[in-house]
Formats: structure tokens, C-alpha cells, sequence
């Protein structure tokens, strides 16, 4: 592989010059020490070159997660690069080349074996050299090893069983758990899944558990029909000679990536027939004639060639993959064993890197199964797995729908509201007919209605409208039909000034609610926001519904809908029904009003009215604080008395002449004590008509009333 004879350069390392001794050590993906003498050049090991011509910048990174060799070179163009040249299928799962930025990505998806590698550049011409090349196996690490726990709250260190049973306090927001990312990406789950059929041992999508028996674990290839065709025709064509053994394995195959897995069980057993040895020396075959058997319930048949295969090729992919399928079998029919010994070995698998990602899905989903209906949070540890059944294409639709149902049972239960219910919309969407989605919907708005609860009751509505504004519209609507929810978000909304959406939510409260109290409430804040949105007409309408309300009549206003007639009264509304409703209050004792200004609005609109004295007596009684509240309330009381005297009450007018007389500050004393007199007299109380008029000869600021109540007191003498 190596050209010992080639002078190799230093390399450039994650940014950095290092020796290229260095760069060789750290390229092991086993994390063991390696020398030049380890690899055996041609069959164990393979080479990547690219001539570039002129010396680049370039640095590597090994992503552990994804398994993947990174190299960074810059300046380059990915015109370059042409990455289908250099891909070799014992080592690398797939190549690929991203440009950004002046600068190209060369990834190398490495397979799961143990492998080593080394990134150099060479001399003339220049060029990048990837090798890459197998070592010897190693033993799978512990799990302590595996994982760091990090301390739990009250400083001790986490091990594996309390981890399997603590749980993290559950709040509106988690404080210190920072959020999971769910991604349900749109290319790699379909919205429809394809029809489920007995060959394939798929169950229908309709309630099936995660880790059920009788799922296919690997994703489908399907082979169109004309291909398999056409592998028969082979395969029949060649019974008896030399190579039916390699027509047979073909069509075999095809039947099984196709799903037709009980077709393909018969032409396995002739597989074995002809020549058990090369079937026996083949991990793929046994797997497959394996996993077939298993989808046909066919568990004795299954264990056989499961055993088979891990007893022969335990440290290989198909090995972990046995390894698990026997798990589930011994669980199935074992009644000896508790749970949790099985769940150890199911562990075993789902934490072993040299694993398939297909086997440490499936032994996670089986961890987790009985777990995430009453501790979802036991996902956490999962998520590698969970994550990489929805990215990747390794197994089959029914295993992807059941991880996209444990990644979003965890965020319904886990994470904030929001990302929840983004979660679980992405959830519906590519799988409509599941019948969990109903079960994480209510326990999403258990969720929803806690939060708003909380919110209302510490009476932080600012935030509750921040909450609602990030929150899907959809997923407040239940709260259409709870009366004490929907007032908490018209309050929210209120808090922030947004008027449209108080409204409309109010207008739904007020005729959903039972509480009469409440409703009248409401009427008086409708017409309130009607108001403000400039809509005269139907602030209207609501308001003489008010007006005419039984329930307003025997009981009364809240305080808050009293405010919210006082607003409506005063300009620059100045509502003449809302005037009429406090005025109405007035009469009944229920409102007390000493604002002069607001009874002198209030005054205006009574003029006329039979239950106008309730208002002008307030306002006698009402001292006045300044000169401008002295002259509204003159100028009221004389229309008032005017009023009276048109309507014959004689004493009473005199009465309200005499009460602006005697005002404090007035300007008009001589005037109106004179008409008081007036009033008495026409009304025969002589005694009184002269005392008035005796206050009004007294006032000679104003001379004109003054001369005439002089005059009428001389011609009584």
C-alpha cells in the first residue's frame, strides 16, 4: 500500500503541522496504537489519491457519532474531486464531496469494522493520499466506558441502574436539561407507508408495540418484478449445474430484499442442500435465511441458523444481528427469566459501537418499550439509536414509524410545549392513522391547560401571550370549550394591547360561558374593545343587550365592567346606552359615581328621563374640587332645574336653584337664588320665595338679578 521509498511531508491536522508518525496513531478508530507494520497491503487495506497539482491547505476530523473521516482542504472546487473513483466497498459505506465557501468536505463514511486510517500529501506531482486500512478486532468496552454520567442534583455520580430509574423533575420549562432535538426529516419517512403483507411478518401500523415479534428488522430493496423474473428463469435454467448454487443464492436474495421472505425460506433450505459448507461460510446467508425463518414464525428453524451464524462469525455485523434475534427469541418462550436479564443483554447490543446500527436500533426500541408509557425521559439514553433509525436507511418502515413514536413521546413529555407539539404535528402528519397520536394529543394539552393554569393563576398574563404567540394556533383550541381558559387568554392578550384577539376570543367567551355574571362581564368588555376598534355600531348592539339584561338588572355590574361603561361613557366615545346603564345603576344604589366630570356627563344624558334625580342629586351633594368643577356642576343643576320648571314641579326647581346659590365658588347666586324665589312664590311658600330673594338682593356683583329680587321684596312689604 505504502511506497516506502517515497519521502512523505508533514501533514496538516486539524489545523496544525504534526509529525506524520503522530497522524498515523490518531487516525485508529478503535482508539488502540498502530505502527506501519500492521496493515497488509491489497486485501486488508485500500487507497485514496487525488492530484490536486499545486500544495493546498487541508485538515481532518473524525466524527465518532456518524463514524466518518473528514477532510478539509482549502482553496478548493468540488470540479476536483471525483469521490465515485475512490470508493471501495470492504471499508467506506458511502463518499461523499461538499463545497462552501471556496472550500471542499470529503467525507468517508467508514464502515463498522475495525479500521484504521492515515491522510498525507505527496510530492510531484501534489496530491492528497487517504489510506485506510483493517486491524485486528477488539474487545467490546464497558459501560462505564461508554458512558460519562454526568452528577446528579445533589452531587452524586449517576451509575446505569439509577439512571434506568431516576427520572428528571418535570416544570414548564426544565431548568438545566437542555432540550433534545427531534428531527423527523420529510425524505426519509414517507407519509404513506407501503401495504403490509404475511411474507413480509410486518405488523399493520394500528397498534403494534415497538419490539413486537414478527417486524422485519432491515429496510426493504425491492427488486422489480421483471428482475426477479428473470433471477427464476435463471435459476431454473441452471438446476443441476455448476452454478445453480450461485443462480439460487441470487434469486434468494432478491426474494428477501423484496419482502417475499416466506418464498425465499424453501430456496435457503436448497441453499444449504447443495452445499452447507459455502452456505455456512456465508454471514449474509445465514442472516437472511435466519431473519425469514423468524418473519414466518418459524422460531426452531430461526434458532438454528441464528446460532449458526453468531457461533461463526460473532465479531462481524450479521454476528450483533443474530445476537439480538435470539435475544428476542429466548424472551419469547422463556418464562424463567426476569425482564431485566434479558434487558442486560439487549444493553450489551444496543451500546456496542462494532454493532449494526440495525441491531442497536432494535435492541434499544426493545429496552424502551415497556418503559415510555410512564418514564419517557428513559429515551435520553437512546438517542443515538433513535436518531439514526430516522436518518438512516437501516431498517425497515415499521421500526422507523416505532422510533418516530419514542422520539415523540419523549418530547411530548420532556420538552418545552412548543417544540412538543411541533414534534407530535410532525408525527401526525407521516403517520395519520397511528392510534397513539390521539393518546399524545391529550397529553399534550394536559400539558397546555397546566401551563395556562399556572400562568393565570400567578397573573402573569404578558407571558402567557408571549406563550400563545410561539404556540401553534391549532393547538390552543380546546380551550374554545373551557370557559376559565379562554377568559386566561383574552387576559393575556388584554395585557399586551392586542385588541383583535382579545375580541374575538371574548366573543366566543361570552357565549360559551354559564357563569351570568361573567357573561354580562364580558358584554361590558366587548363593547369596550368594539370601541376601540373604531366599530360603533356593534359596541351598539351589545350594549343594549346589556341594557335590557335580567341578570344586569337583579345583580349588578363587577367592577371591571363598571370601568369598562365609564370608559364607553366619557368622550371620546361617549356612548349614550352606556350612560343610560350607569345611570341605571345610579338608581338602584348599586354605582356611586363622584366624578364631576363624569356626572356631568351622565346629567346630559338623564335630561328628560323619569330617573334623572338620582343623578343630579349625586351631583348636589358632590363637592367640587376647582373652579372648572364648580361650573359644570352649576351649569348642570340650572338645565336640571330648568327642566323641572318646565315640567310644573315648582318646589323642586326651586329647591335645585337654591342648592347652585349656595355652591361655594358660583358665579350665578344672584340669578339662581332670585329664580329659586320665583319658584317658591308660584308654588305658594311665600316664606321661602322671600328668603331667596333676600340672598339674591344681597349678591351686588350681579346687579341685574339683584335689582329685580330687591324689586319683589318691596312689593311684599
Amino acid at each position: 500500500m505504502f511506497n516506502r521509498t517515497k519521502k512523505y511531508s508533514q501533514i496538516l491536522l486539524l489545523g496544525a503541522l504534526v509529525p506524520a508518525a503522530m497522524a498515523f496513531g490518531g487516525g485508529k478508530t478503535d482508539g488502540n496504537s498502530s505502527s506501519p507494520e500492521q496493515f497488509v497491503p491489497g486485501k486488508d487495506s485500500y487507497r485514496a489519491s487525488f492530484e490536486l497539482q499545486v500544495p493546498r491547505r487541508f485538515a481532518t476530523r473524525y466524527l465518532r457519532e456518524s463514524r466518518s473521516l473528514e477532510v478539509r482542504i482549502s482553496p478548493a472546487r468540488a470540479s476536483e474531486f471525483d469521490v465515485s473513483r475512490y470508493y471501495d466497498t470492504r471499508f467506506i459505506h458511502r463518499a461523499m464531496v461538499e463545497e462552501k465557501n471556496n472550500e471542499v468536505v470529503l467525507s468517508f463514511q467508514l464502515k463498522n469494522a475495525p479500521v484504521a486510517w492515515f491522510v498525507a500529501h505527496q510530492e510531484n506531482p501534489w496530491r492528497i493520499v487517504v489510506d485506510i486500512w483493517r486491524t485486528e478486532p477488539t474487545e467490546p468496552k464497558s459501560l462505564e466506558q461508554e458512558w460519562a454520567w454526568q452528577d446528579d442534583a445533589s452531587g452524586k455520580s449517576r451509575d446505569l441502574a439509577s439512571a434506568q430509574i431516576q427520572s428528571p423533575a418535570k416544570s414548564i420549562a426544565q431548568v438545566g436539561i437542555k432540550p433534545v432535538e427531534i428531527d423527523l426529516p420529510d425524505d426519509v419517512i414517507p407519509t404513506k407507508l407501503p401495504a403490509a403483507t404475511s411474507s413480509q411478518g410486518v405488523l399493520a401500523a394500528s397498534g403494534a408495540n415497538v419490539g413486537s415479534k414478527l417486524v422485519r428488522l432491515e429496510a426493504l430493496s425491492p427488486v422489480t418484478p421483471e428482475a426477479l423474473v428473470a433471477l427464476e428463469r435463471r435459476a431454473g435454467a441452471d438446476v443441476g449445474g455448476i452454478s445453480e448454487f450461485d443462480a439460487i443464492e441470487k434469486l434468494a436474495t432478491g426474494l428477501y430484499r423484496s419482502g417475499s421472505t416466506q418464498q425465499a425460506i424453501a430456496l435457503f433450505r436448497r441453499l444449504a442442500t447443495l452445499n452447507a459448507r459455502r452456505f455456512q461460510d456465508s454471514p449474509r446467508l445465514l442472516w437472511m435465511a435466519g431473519e425469514s425463518a423468524y418473519l414466518a414464525d418459524k422460531a426452531d428453524l430461526a434458532s438454528d441458523y441464528f446460532q449458526t451464524l453468531q457461533s461463526r462469525f460473532s465479531g462481524q455485523e450479521t454476528g450483533s444481528l443474530a445476537q439480538l434475534r435470539l435475544v428476542e427469541l429466548k424472551s419469547a418462550r422463556s418464562a424463567e427469566k426476569t425482564p431485566g436479564e434479558f434487558n442486560d443483554q439487549y444493553t450489551e447490543i444496543a451500546i456496542n459501537d462494532r454493532a449494526p446500527w440495525a441491531a442497536r436500533i432494535g435492541a434499544a426500541l426493545r429496552l424502551l418499550e415497556p418503559l415510555m408509557p410512564t418514564r419517557p425521559e428513559s429515551a435520553r439514553a437512546h438517542q443515538a439509536a433513535l436518531q439514526n433509525c430516522l436518518n438512516g436507511n437501516f431498517v425497515s418502515e415499521q421500526i422507523r414509524q416505532s422510533c418516530a413514536y419514542v422520539q415523540t413521546k419523549f418530547a411530548v413529555s420532556q420538552t418545552d410545549v412548543v417544540s412538543a407539539d411541533a414534534a407530535l404535528q410532525r408525527f401526525r402528519t407521516r403517520y395519520p392513522n397511528d392510534p397513539r397520536t390521539p393518546v399524545l394529543e391529550a397529553e399534550l394539552a394536559n400539558r397546555v391547560r397546566f401551563v395556562l393554569d399556572e400562568y393565570s393563576k400567578k397573573k402573569d398574563y404578558p407571558a402567557l401571550a408571549d406563550f400563545e404567540k410561539n404556540a401553534r394556533p391549532g393547538l390552543l383550541d380546546f380551550t374554545l370549550r373551557d370557559p376559565n381558559l379562554l377568559m386566561a387568554r383574552v387576559e393575556g392578550w388584554l395585557s399586551v394591547g392586542d385588541t383583535k384577539r382579545a375580541l374575538n376570543l371574548l366573543q366566543v367567551f361570552s357565549s360559551s360561558t354559564s357563569d351570568e355574571t361573567k357573561r354580562t362581564e364580558s358584554f361590558a368588555l366587548l363593547a369596550q374593545l368594539h370601541l376601540k376598534q373604531k366599530q360603533q355600531d356593534k359596541a351598539e348592539s351589545v350594549l343594549k343587550r346589556l341594557f335590557v339584561s335580567d341578570n344586569r338588572k337583579n345583580n349588578g355590574l363587577t367592577d371591571r365592567a363598571t370601568a369598562a361603561l365609564r370608559e364607553a361613557s366619557r368622550a371620546p366615545y361617549s356612548s349614550k346606552t352606556a350612560q343610560l346603564i350607569l345611570i341605571d345603576e345610579l338608581k338602584f344604589g348599586r354605582y356611586v359615581e363622584r366624578d364631576v366630570g363624569m356626572l356631568a356627563s351622565l346629567a346630559v344624558a338623564a335630561r328628560g328621563r323619569d330617573d334623572a334625580d338620582k343623578v343630579f342629586e349625586t351631583l348636589m351633594t358632590t363637592t367640587p374640587r376647582n373652579d372648572a368643577d364648580t361650573r359644570q356642576i352649576e351649569t348642570s343643576l340650572m338645565q336640571y332645574a330648568d327642566d323641572l320648571r318646565g315640567n310644573g314641579r315648582l318646589a323642586k326647581s326651586g329647591d335645585v336653584y337654591l342648592a347652585v346659590a349656595n355652591l361655594g365658588q358660583t358665579t350665578k347666586k344672584a340669578e339662581a337664588s332670585y329664580k329659586a324665589g320665583l319658584m317658591y312664590a308660584r308654588a305658594g311658600m311665600v316664606e321661602k320665595a322671600k328668603t331667596a330673594w333676600q340672598l339674591s338682593a344681597a349678591d351686588t356683583a350681579d346687579k341685574k338679578f339683584s335689582s329685580l329680587a330687591s324689586e319683589r321684596l318691596e312689593r311684599i312689604r
